[in-house]
């Protein structure tokens, strides 16, 4: 009897002690690394002389070459930003529309944006794109604590190969942000089974196929 007792004793003591652990806060871990989506913007100015709306061969030139060089997609966006607390005539924004019609004529599509900031005579052309990336800190194998070990912490590591793997396959890292409209269904198979169904068609089956599902018993 005093045997057993001990023996229950010592059961219901290691299971408050196992209750006492699950009801402790975790140590604090850190979390799964993951891919990041970062916006990076490419800027170009072009210049115009002094109360002149046209855009020089020379300055034609080198907005064209930075555009080659960034080589934008249809989904990075591209501003032509003019400072509009300077333009009390107007020239700036008609400096920024002639911009990007040289832009719309070499296939690039733009559109005029208006700055906050003074600087007159000086038209600039920003391409926004999209990266993604791994995380900063990948790869990452610092040790984890003690606390963090004995209590089965995540790996400083876990999740990087993955982010990194994504972050060289993804075509478009747009779609990591927001996907995109699907496209018309075909609707064909299914009105044309309709169709043979009203005027009591049938199709018939190919020779040798097998209907019905089920095994000999």
């Amino acid at each position: 009897m005093i045997r057993r007792h001990i023996y229950a004793s010592c059961f219901f003591a290691a299971a408050a002690l196992l209750g006492a652990c699950a009801q402790q806060d975790q140590p604090p871990q850190e979390d799964i690394k993951r891919v990041v989506v970062k916006e990076f913007d490419s800027l170009h100015a072009v210049r115009f002389q002094s109360g002149n709306v046209i855009v020089s061969p020379a300055e034609a030139e080198r907005l064209l070459g930075f555009m080659r060089r960034i080589n934008p997609s249809d989904r990075d966006k591209i501003l032509v930003e003019y400072p509009g607390r300077v333009d009390s005539r107007g020239t700036e924004l008609r400096r920024a529309e002639i911009v990007a019609k040289l832009l719309a004529k070499h296939g690039y599509l733009a559109k005029p944006f208006s700055l906050q900031e003074q600087a007159p005579d000086l038209i600039r052309v920003s391409v926004s794109r999209v990266v993604a990336q791994a995380p900063d800190d990948c790869p990452n194998w610092s040790p984890l604590t003690f606390q963090e070990d004995i209590a089965n912490g995540v790996g400083s590591n876990l999740g990087c190969s993955t982010a990194h793997n994504l972050s060289v396959m993804i075509a478009d890292p747009h779609d990591l942000i927001e996907g995109r409209d699907g496209g018309p269904a075909t609707s064909d198979p299914a009105v044309l089974g309709q169709e043979r169904y009203r005027k009591g068609e049938k199709k018939e089956f190919l020779e040798g196929t097998i209907v019905g599902i089920g095994g000999g018993g």
